[in-house]
């Protein structure tokens, strides 16, 4: 299996914050219009977010599980690898409620990894 190549690309405030209301102010259109020309110009094609960002992008929705009786097998699952685009979403705890596998992101169509623990219920 090909390894990634990975960068570490982020676009934040100065007190750290990958989200918030920094975004919606005007004087970050420049350092946002600079940051999605990098990101084109890496030829990245995965977005890797952390629970709060990602429930900021789900509009906080709650996870819909089936009862305890299911059955989730042991082991890794391996994603389909036909999408171009893939959202990689670190969520220990569970607490995303996404609607589908698909999740469209600023204009593109990306395919979803959740990424969770043994530990995550």
């Amino acid at each position: 299996m090909d390894r990634p190549y990975t960068i570490c690309h982020i676009l934040s405030s100065l007190n750290g914050k990958i989200s918030g209301p920094f975004m919606d102010n005007g004087a970050i259109l420049t350092a946002a219009s600079k940051y999605g020309s990098l990101r084109q110009e890496m030829k990245g094609n995965a977005w890797l977010y952390g629970t709060t960002t990602t429930k900021e992008f789900t509009g906080h929705r709650k996870p819909e599980l089936p009862g305890e009786d299911s059955f989730v097998p042991p082991g890794d699952f391996v994603a389909n690898n036909r999408f171009l685009l893939y959202y990689v979403s670190v969520d220990t705890k569970g607490e995303i409620g996404w609607e589908s596998g698909i999740f469209p992101i600023r204009g593109n169509v990306s395919h979803v990894i959740e990424i969770l623990t043994e530990q995550t219920p």
